[in-house]
């Protein structure tokens, strides 16, 4: 029997041959090349022939990203719009894990969940598209900045086959990152589209862009924000126009305004967990240069660990391009034009590598908010994106098509092993995830709450336990938020816990009064409350605090704004 892996590569180079002899075959038929955006579509297929399999992935978050939106949905259908609270977390006990994580991944999900795909196959999608896409909008970047489609071509390719961009679509899977790749371009093309005239299009979608990096990544969006405020000043020294570049820093600020509701309580109520208190990890310096796995071909290794290559193309490029701008003649000759441009693409490169580096370890102590990126290889998005603009720029300067082409091929080919995560398991799909919500006793990817000892819970075994005393309790409903009972205390007094993990937002009413909890006596981190001899109706629910209503309502506030400027042009043009 041949195994998976094997068959996977079987697949992917029959895929790439088919496509080859589609091209020669479209030359020959229609006397004419493909056009470079059917082109890029086609081999943008290529890396997910592989997602066609059925059931969920052997390695990577596939699952886990399911699992969550199974909560999420079920938290959307009782009317949470904001959901913020995974009910089956810590084994039934719960954690504000859509506070932290980031959402988009998870509404659009929900969306393809609702009409009628699983939520595995919704994720599948998900990533697919977001893959072709991502091409697309590195395409039409380096084409606006270089008024070339050679360029935005040669870029979109070295973008989809970066080693960092197939490692988050297979082997990690990590869903936010690979929106990030698609929002990453989209909103610098936006950036360097806004203009003075016809400005209010651009910079609308501008905000969209940004606000969408955002919610789809925290993290990488951080860092965005800041080489999108580069950019725009490299604009500004090019055009020398102050009122445009006012409107793209206006835009890039609006977008992060409009996304308040959600880094606004991230950045406050993480200091409510651990999640920050987490030790930086570099990774060797050779990870980022060959991977030991299959002669360097494959970038995950027998037990699953990962290696990061820039890539075996993307970094000679970037070398060679280094070296031609340091010599005046060769500069002029190639890049008379492009090498203040160049030059910025360069540091920017060599800076976001140096922070996957261990020598960066006394900037990552000293930066705040930085530790959000739990892991340094996360800065290989950036290398991915700032190396292939480089190559779409330098590679362009060559006048023998045949030679670019071959360049080309030989940066897609050497990524075939890694078009697909290398094996899947059919048997596990939606309801067997579902079935096993609530054996997931660890906060994943975050740090349990201040007040709770993960180490110390116990298995659940009902909502609410008698500590002490003598009563009977009734539950009348129950939501991921809202737990009603009805306790009839036949002793002169009864201590109670509910099993749920205490995060601020927590309330309890006893009979329509509200009742402050006690952050002092919770039960290692369960809400917990006392009742004298009676009959009491008891609502525990989770409430909004003071940072999300004031990120919700800053959110509203630009979103109005944002909205006023296109409903006036939509009354003028219907008028």
């Amino acid at each position: 029997m041949i195994d998976e892996p094997i068959k996977m590569v079987v697949v992917s180079s029959a895929s790439a041959l088919l496509l080859f002899l589609f091209i020669i075959f479209y030359k020959k038929f229609f006397n004419k090349n493909i056009s470079l955006l059917l082109l890029l579509l086609l081999i943008s297929l290529l890396p997910l022939v592989s997602m066609l399999r059925s059931g969920t992935y052997e390695s990577g978050d596939l699952s886990i990203h399911s699992s969550f939106a199974i909560a999420f949905y079920e938290s959307l259908r009782e009317g949470i719009f904001f959901p913020v609270w995974d009910k089956y977390m810590l084994g039934g006990y719960g954690y504000p894990y859509f506070l932290f994580t980031y959402p988009l991944p998870y509404y659009l999900v929900s969306l393809l969940h609702s009409l009628g795909f699983t939520f595995i196959n919704a994720f599948k999608l998900l990533a697919a598209f977001s893959y072709i896409l991502s091409g697309f909008a590195m395409y039409f970047l380096v084409k606006e900045e270089t008024k070339e489609k050679i360029s935005g071509f040669i870029a979109a390719v070295f973008y989809l086959f970066a080693p960092y961009h197939l490692l988050d679509l297979h082997f990690r899977f990590a869903i936010g990152e690979v929106l990030s790749f698609l929002f990453l371009p989209l909103s610098f093309y936006f950036l360097k589209k806004v203009k003075l005239k016809e400005s209010y299009k651009f910079f609308l979608f501008l905000s969209l862009s940004v606000v969408a990096l955002i919610i789809s990544h925290q993290a990488i969006s951080l860092i965005a924000s800041l080489f999108l405020l580069l950019y725009a000043f490299y604009i500004y020294l090019s055009d020398k126009d102050f009122r445009s570049f006012f409107i793209r820093v206006s835009g890039v600020f609006t977008g992060i305004m409009l996304a308040s509701f959600y880094w606004i309580p991230v950045i406050v109520e993480s200091g409510y967990t651990y999640l920050l208190d987490r030790q930086t990890y570099f990774y060797p310096f050779i990870y980022y240069i060959f991977s030991p796995s299959r002669y360097g071909l494959l970038y995950q290794g027998n037990y699953g660990e990962l290696y990061f290559p820039i890539g075996y193309i993307h970094l000679p490029i970037l070398i060679i391009t280094f070296f031609i701008l340091l010599v005046p003649a060769l500069r002029a000759k190639f890049f008379k034009k492009e090498s203040v441009l160049l030059f910025v693409l360069l540091i920017s490169f060599f800076i976001t590598f140096f922070m996957m580096l261990a020598v960066s370890e006394p900037v990552w102590k000293s930066l705040p908010l930085i530790n959000g990126f739990l892991f340094t290889y996360r800065f290989s998005m950036f290398c991915a994106f700032f190396s292939s603009i480089v190559a779409g720029i330098v590679l362009a300067k060559i006048k023998k098509t045949n030679v670019v082409y071959t360049i080309l091929a030989i940066t897609i080919l050497i990524t075939i092993l890694n078009w697909g995560n290398r094996k899947v398991i059919p048997q596990i799909n939606d309801e067997v995830l579902r079935q096993g919500l609530y054996k997931k006793s660890q906060p994943v990817g975050l740090g349990a709450t201040i007040w709770s000892n993960v180490d110390k819970l116990q298995k659940r075994e009902s909502d609410i336990e008698l500590l002490s005393g003598e009563a009977e309790i009734s539950e009348i409903s129950r939501s991921s938020i809202n737990h009603q009972y009805l306790i009839d205390v036949n002793s002169s007094n009864a201590k109670f816990v509910e099993n749920t993990i205490y995060f601020p937002g927590w309330k309890i009413k006893i009979n329509n009064k509200e009742e402050m909890i006690n952050e002092n006596k919770l039960n290692d981190g369960l809400i917990t409350f006392n009742l004298n001899k009676g009959l009491y109706y008891v609502v525990v629910e989770l409430g909004l605090t003071i940072y999300q209503i004031t990120g919700r309502l800053i959110s509203l506030i630009f979103l109005v704004v944002l909205f006023i400027p296109l409903a006036s042009l939509l009354r003028r043009k219907t008028n």
